[in-house]
């Protein structure tokens, strides 16, 4: 299943993501911290990280269950391990390779999908999961990865 993420602006980190030209879901940060959520359809979700100096992450229905907790694994290293807690199956987010921003979600040593921006110089990319990865994961993976891209923008900038 191919889904599109686009910036909902130019100087934004927010998305909106489109199956089949179709608007499914948007992904957005709060404006200090590392915290937001997503809609998925009518559904809400929150994004809190678990404190100021964690590299913990969970995903949250809004009025509901937790559904993943996120770890960036330290901090020098493009890496992330994710409890899908309903599955009760840990993810592996990272880095193809050290010089793109292509990242890839593996479970086991078996690839689920990846994330690709569409080239060097945009926000725009593509989700390629299989259909056993459940958008709300792919959402919080959308997430993650774009939350690691605006970090290095950020530091990069000067």
């Amino acid at each position: 299943m191919i889904v599109r993420a686009i910036p909902q602006g130019l100087l934004t980190w927010n998305f909106e993501v489109r199956k089949a030209n179709e608007l499914v879901g948007t992904t957005f940060y709060k404006v200090f911290g590392e915290s937001g959520g997503m809609t998925l359809g009518d559904q809400r979700f929150m994004i809190e990280r678990q404190g100021p100096m964690s590299g913990q992450w969970r995903l949250a229905h809004r009025e509901g269950p937790e559904l993943a907790v996120a770890q960036k694994a330290n901090a020098f290293t493009r890496r992330i391990e994710m409890k899908w807690l309903e599955a009760g199956t840990i993810l592996s987010m990272e880095g193809e390779n050290p010089w793109s921003r292509i990242m890839k979600v593996s479970a086991n040593g078996k690839r689920l999908g990846k994330i690709v921006p569409d080239h060097i110089f945009t926000r725009k990319s593509t989700l390629d999961f299989g259909e056993d990865v459940p958008m709300e994961i792919q959402l919080f993976c959308l997430w993650l990865a774009a939350l690691l891209w605006r970090r290095a923008a950020n530091n990069s900038s000067g």
